[in-house]
């Protein structure tokens, strides 16, 4: 079964978990502003639960931020990419349309330069 929340329990939490997503970005409102198109007034009042965001710039935030959807919903930490950078995050964007040979040598190329 399950635990029912308030709308006002949730809106806490989405909150509370986007400030916490942006600090564990190191983004300013400015910052996430910018990069999801929105004004920097939009961000605070999504913040303090006075707005809530279009599912667009909810979109963007979650890819900007980087976190699965769940976790602004009171989903798990794990759900949370901590520690993965936007430069990190498009990274893994381009590995993934690489073909199985091309990422053998990625793969192998990266081994090299660890080692």
């Amino acid at each position: 079964m399950v635990e029912r929340i308030s709308k006002n329990e949730l809106r806490a939490l989405f909150c509370s978990r986007l400030k916490q997503a942006r600090a564990k970005n190191q983004m300013t409102q400015s910052a996430l502003a910018e990069a999801c198109d929105l004004t920097v007034d939009m961000i605070s009042r999504i913040e303090r639960g006075k707005s809530f965001p279009s599912f667009n710039a909810l979109a963007r935030m979650i890819e900007v931020l980087g976190v699965h959807p769940s976790y602004l919903f009171g989903g798990p930490e794990q759900s949370m990419e901590l520690g993965m950078t936007p430069a990190r995050r498009a990274l893994h964007r381009r590995v993934d349309t690489l073909s199985p040979a091309d990422l053998e040598r990625v793969s192998s190329a990266i081994d090299l330069i660890v080692r």
